[in-house]
């Protein structure tokens, strides 16, 4: 399934959230609640904003929905950015 057909029940809610004034951290407490995934908030902050990958990362994780993992999630990427460096220098990649 084309998971911009999987999210648009979720993406039309959050449109009409916009029209009727919500704001985007009004709009990550649904998607939070709704589908419970930092990644699948981030899909549809993408389609309903129309803005890159990147910004729509930035404002998943830094938002109050989201805060309480906040730290976790910050660790998580560390520690793969370090595993990374390790294999880099074990295998003389750079």
């Amino acid at each position: 399934m084309d998971s911009s057909l999987e999210y648009e029940p979720y993406i039309d809610h959050c449109q009409k959230m916009l029209k009727d004034g919500n704001d985007i951290e009004d709009i990550l407490l649904y998607l939070r609640k709704e589908l419970a995934s930092k990644t699948s908030s981030i899909f549809v902050v993408i389609q309903l904003l129309n803005i890159p990958p990147v910004e729509a990362k930035k404002l998943v994780h830094f938002s109050k929905a989201w805060n309480d993992v906040k730290e976790r999630d910050e660790k998580f990427h560390e520690e793969v950015f370090s595993t990374l460096e390790e294999i880099e220098k074990k295998h003389h990649l750079k």
